[in-house]
C-alpha cells in the first residue's frame, strides 16, 4: 500500500492475483464517494471491470509490485562496521528535530515516540546529559497534559491528529499504554517526579478496569467510535460537566481547559464541535490533586454509563508480553508489588493458555489458541520474562525464556545473513520470508526487539551464545541502520549495550558468510559450529554430529589431553537419554608448542579442528527429540588466556521411518573417515 499510495493505516485493502501477488492496494476508502476521494463501492466497480478487460497489463503490474517487494525486504549491504557513531548520529536528529514549542518529534500527526524515548532513555542511563535528559522529560510533560492522555480515567489515546497533542485517534491500544508504562516509570526513576508516578499509576488502574481478562491476559484495543461518531465517549459538553459535578464544576472547567461552545474541531471535516476534550492547559499543584482526581472519578462513574466503544477482546502474545515487561518494570521502579504480580499472572496465563505441545501462538480468542507465534511474539515474550527473573529472582521464567530462545534462534534465523525472519517454517510462504528489515511502525521492531531480548537472556542465563547471536543480527543490520536509523531505534540501543559490554567503539564486522552449521556459537577468537549429519533420522539409526571449532590466527585451544594439570580441555560431549545413545568422541591430532608461560610442551588445537562423536537413536524412540551439544574451550595466545567458555547448542530431530538416508553437510562428514 504504501509503494503505490505513499502512505499507510487501516483498514488496508490489498488486491491479489490468484497465486498471491498484488496488483492495487490502498487504505481509508470511505464506504461512498466523499472528500473528493473515490468510495470502497466505486473503487470495487472500477477494478472488476479492469480485471475482466486488462488482464494483461494487471499481470504486469502485479509483477512490477512483487519485484518491488522482494526489493524493500532485502537487506541493504553496508561496506563499514557499526559503531559508536551510529547511535550518536541518530540521537543527534533527534536532538535537531524534536519540537521545542510542542515537545515531542516533527510535526502533525504525532504518534508516541516509544522508539526515540527509548533510545534517549538509553543514552542518559550511559551518560548523563541535560539536553537529552530535557527532551525526555519534555515529551512526557506535553503528552500527559494534553487531549491524548484520558485524563478522566487514565491510558492514552493512539495518537495526536495536531502537533499539540490535542485532539487525539480516540482508539486505546494495548502496545502504546505498555510502551508508555515503560517510559513514565522510566522518568520517575530518573526524576522522581510524582507526576510520571501518578500517570504510571493510572495506566495500570485503566488496565485492570477495562482491558483484563478473568484469565489473566490483556485485551488488545479499545475502537474510537461508540454509537457511529469517533471520540463520543471521551467528549464532554459543559453543561453535562456542571449536571456531574455542581458547584465544583467552574474550578474543574478552567483546570481541563473546558469552554461552553467547546474547544475542538473535527479533523475530517474541520466543522467546530460543540464539546470539549479535556486536557491540561496548565499544571495541576500537587496539595490540590487529590480534589481534582476525585472530581474526575465522579465524572468517569458518569461517563461509564455512556454507550461504550467497542473492545477487541482477542489476546495478541507481542502485545501481551509488552505490558508484562512493562509490568513487571514499573512494579520493580515504583515499588508496586501488585504490578509484579499483574505481570506474573499474564505470563502464566500466556505460557498455560497459548502453547500448542510446547509451539507459542500468536493469538487467543474464545478461549482458543490460533496462529504459530511470529518473531516478535518470540522476542518480546523472551524479554517480559528475562524482566520478570530480573526482578523476582524466580528461575522458572529464566528457565522458560531459554526454553523460547532456542526454538526461535532454530526456526527463525537466516542461515545466510544472521538476521531473524520474521516468519517460520511454520507460517504460509507468501512472496517469500523477509526479516521486516524496515520494522514495525509503532510497535518494537522485531530484529531490535530479538537483539536486545537474546542480549538480556545472555546475561541472566551467563550463556554467551544468546549475545553472539544478537551480534550476528546487528551486523545483518548495519546496511539499514547506517542508511537512515529512523524506527532502528532498538537495534541502535542493542549495539549501544554490545559497544558497552565489550567496552569498545567498534563492533566486528563478520567475517564471511554465515555459517551454513545446524547450530553455531562464539565469537572470535574461537566460534564453534555444529553440524549434524541427518536432521531427520530412522529409529535405530546412527547418526553423527561433528563440532567445528574456528581458532583466529595467532591463538590457540587446548586440546582433549594437554597434558598438563589445571589447563581446561577441549571437551565435546552430548546429552545421553532414554532414547539417544551416544558413542565416543573422536578429537583430531593435536599440536605440540611450548607455553611461553609454562616453558612446557602442551598440546593444543590451531585453525579448524574438528571433534566427531556417533549417535544412535533408540527403535522407540520420540517423533521430535532434541540433542544438546555441549562444547567446552579455553583460547589462549602467546601472552594471555581468556576465560574458559561452555556453549550449550542444540539440535532438533525428527524421527521418521522413512527417513531419507543421504547424509547432509557432506563435505563436513567426509573428513570424519565414517
Amino acid at each position: 500500500t504504501q509503494l503505490m499510495t505513499q502512505r499507510g493505516g487501516w483498514p488496508n485493502s490489498v488486491w491479489l492475483t490468484p497465486d498471491g501477488r498484488p496488483w492495487y492496494a490502498g487504505t481509508y476508502f470511505p464506504k461512498n464517494d466523499a472528500y473528493g476521494r473515490p468510495g470502497f463501492i466505486s473503487v470495487l466497480t472500477q477494478l472488476a471491470e479492469a480485471w475482466r478487460a486488462r488482464r494483461a497489463e494487471i499481470d504486469e503490474q502485479a509483477d512490477r509490485l512483487s519485484q518491488a517487494i522482494r526489493q524493500m525486504q532485502a537487506l541493504p549491504s553496508s561496506g563499514d562496521q557499526l559503531s559508536r557513531r551510529d547511535v550518536e548520529r541518530v540521537v543527534a536528529q533527534l536532538h535537531h528535530s524534536f519540537d521545542t514549542t510542542h515537545a515531542g518529534f516533527g510535526s502533525a500527526p504525532k504518534f508516541p515516540p516509544h522508539g526515540a524515548l527509548a533510545l534517549l532513555i538509553a543514552m542518559h542511563d550511559q551518560k548523563p546529559d541535560a539536553t537529552t535528559l530535557n527532551i525526555f522529560t519534555q515529551t512526557l510533560d506535553a503528552m500527559a497534559h494534553g487531549g491524548m492522555h484520558d485524563q478522566i480515567a487514565g491510558g492514552f489515546h493512539r495518537y495526536s491528529t495536531d502537533a499539540k497533542w490535542f485532539v487525539p485517534h480516540f482508539e486505546k491500544m494495548l502496545y502504546d499504554n505498555a510502551q508508555l508504562l515503560d517510559a513514565y516509570a522510566a522518568g520517575y526513576r530518573l526524576t522522581k517526579n510524582e507526576a510520571y508516578r501518578r500517570v504510571a499509576d493510572r495506566i495500570v488502574s485503566w488496565l485492570q478496569r477495562e482491558m483484563l481478562h478473568d484469565a489473566g491476559g490483556f485485551f488488545s484495543a479499545i475502537d474510537a467510535d461508540s454509537e457511529g461518531k469517533e471520540g463520543k465517549f471521551y467528549v464532554w459538553p459543559a453543561h453535562e460537566i456542571r449536571e456531574v459535578l455542581g458547584d465544583d464544576a467552574e474550578a474543574f472547567m478552567h483546570v481541563f481547559g473546558v469552554q461552553a461552545d467547546g474547544n475542538w474541531h473535527d479533523e475530517a471535516s474541520g466543522q467546530a464541535e460543540e464539546t470539549n476534550i479535556l486536557y491540561l492547559p496548565r499544571s495541576i499543584e500537587p496539595a490540590q490533586q487529590a480534589h481534582f482526581d476525585a472530581l474526575a472519578d465522579r465524572l468517569r462513574t458518569h461517563r461509564d454509563k455512556r454507550i461504550r466503544p467497542h473492545t477487541d477482546d482477542k489476546i495478541l502474545t507481542s502485545w501481551n508480553a509488552m505490558m508484562i515487561g512493562a509490568l513487571a518494570e514499573a512494579g520493580h521502579t515504583l515499588d508496586r508489588p501488585a504490578y509484579t504480580a499483574l505481570a506474573a499472572s499474564a505470563a502464566k496465563f500466556i505460557l498455560k493458555d497459548m502453547q500448542i505441545d510446547g509451539q507459542l501462538m500468536r493469538v487467543w480468542s474464545d478461549g482458543v489458541a490460533s496462529i504459530p507465534a511470529y518473531l516478535d511474539d518470540y522476542a518480546l515474550l523472551i524479554d517480559a520474562l528475562a524482566t520478570l527473573h530480573r526482578t523476582t529472582n524466580d528461575p522458572v521464567w529464566l528457565d522458560e525464556a531459554t526454553r523460547l530462545a532456542d526454538h526461535m534462534i532454530e526456526a527463525f534465523t537466516d542461515p545466510q545473513t544472521g538476521a531473524f525472519y520474521y516468519t517460520s517454517g511454520m507460517h504460509e510462504v507468501l512472496l517469500g520470508r523477509s526479516a521486516n528489515p524496515l520494522g514495525g511502525g509503532n510497535t518494537p521492531h522485531p530484529n531490535g526487539a530479538t537483539a536486545l531480548a537474546l542480549m538480556h537472556l545472555s546475561d541472566a542465563s551467563a550463556q554467551p551464545r544468546y549475545r553472539d547471536a544478537a551480534v550476528q543480527c546487528l551486523n545483518a543490520f548495519a546496511g539499514v541502520i547506517q542508511s537512515d536509523g529512523y524506527g532502528q531505534e532498538l537495534l541502535l540501543i542493542a549495539l549501544k549495550q554490545q559497544l558497552d559490554h565489550t567496552n569498545s567503539d567498534v563492533l566486528p564486522a563478520r567475517a564471511g558468510a554465515v555459517s551454513t552449521a545446524d547450530a553455531h556459537a562464539g565469537t572470535p577468537p574461537v566460534s564453534v559450529e555444529v553440524f549434524a549429519s541427518h536432521k531427520r533420522v530412522s529409529p535405530g539409526q546412527t547418526m553423527h554430529i561433528a563440532v567445528r571449532f574456528s581458532v583466529a590466527e595467532g591463538w590457540h585451544i587446548y586440546a582433549d589431553n594437554p597434558e598438563q594439570e589445571h589447563l581446561v580441555s577441549t571437551q565435546v560431549t552430548i546429552d545421553s537419554t532414554d532414547h539417544v545413545t551416544v558413542g565416543a568422541a573422536k578429537y583430531p591430532p593435536s599440536d605440540v608448542i611450548t607455553d611461553p608461560i609454562l616453558s612446557k610442551p602442551i598440546h593444543v588445537h590451531q585453525g579448524q579442528p574438528m571433534v566427531f562423536v556417533p549417535v544412535t537413536i533408540g527403535t522407540n524412540a520420540p517423533s521430535q527429540l532434541t540433542l544438546t551439544v555441549r562444547a567446552q574451550t579455553q583460547a589462549c595466545d602467546d601472552t594471555r588466556c581468556l576465560q574458559p567458555v561452555t556453549y550449550d547448542m542444540t539440535i532438533p530431530i525428527t524421527v521418521d521411518a522413512n527417513a531419507d538416508p543421504i547424509t547432509q553437510h557432506a563435505e563436513v562428514f567426509a573428513a570424519s573417515g565414517e
